[in-house]
């Protein structure tokens, strides 16, 4: 007959429960942000705007509960050419401060352009004559898919 050992917890050298993300250490302690969540998100366009590729694209989540006048949770940009668009864009992105239980809606945009916006584009908003396309992220289902025009 042997005798079981009852497992603890594993407990972390730094006082942090194990399994969190270096970002979202790194968002908590330098932020205040307690809530840290990534999200996949697919891009695939069946017309372009007017203008020769490369193209800005510019992905926003919001908070489950509205997206007018709110301010973006995560935000990721890229530019792009017309053939990536047409196989499709997969892309991460960091949320800060949103809550695990909300399903964020996810906001993407085309543009004309070859420069990046300030930053990672959280201020940003569709330009006149961009193709935009929105949808809501279901927590745990990778990735969500949005289709441009």
């Amino acid at each position: 007959m042997h005798s079981t050992v009852p497992q603890s917890s594993p407990v972390s050298l730094l006082g942090v429960e194990p399994g969190r993300s270096w970002l979202s250490l790194l968002a908590s302690s330098t932020l205040g942000v307690e809530q840290v969540d990534t999200l996949e998100v697919e891009v695939v366009a069946h017309q372009l705007p007017r203008g020769k590729s490369p193209f800005r694209l510019v992905i926003q989540t919001f908070d489950g509960q509205r997206v007018h006048k709110s301010r973006p949770l995560g935000s990721v940009q890229r530019i792009v050419t017309a053939a990536e668009l047409r196989r499709g864009i997969r892309l991460s992105l960091v949320e800060l401060g949103g809550t695990s239980m909300a399903e964020p809606y996810v906001v993407a945009w085309l543009e004309a352009s070859d420069r990046l916006l300030e930053m990672d584009g959280r201020r940003a908003q569709p330009s006149q004559g961009s193709l935009i396309a929105m949808g809501r992220a279901t927590r745990g289902v990778n990735p969500v898919r949005l289709v441009l025009g």
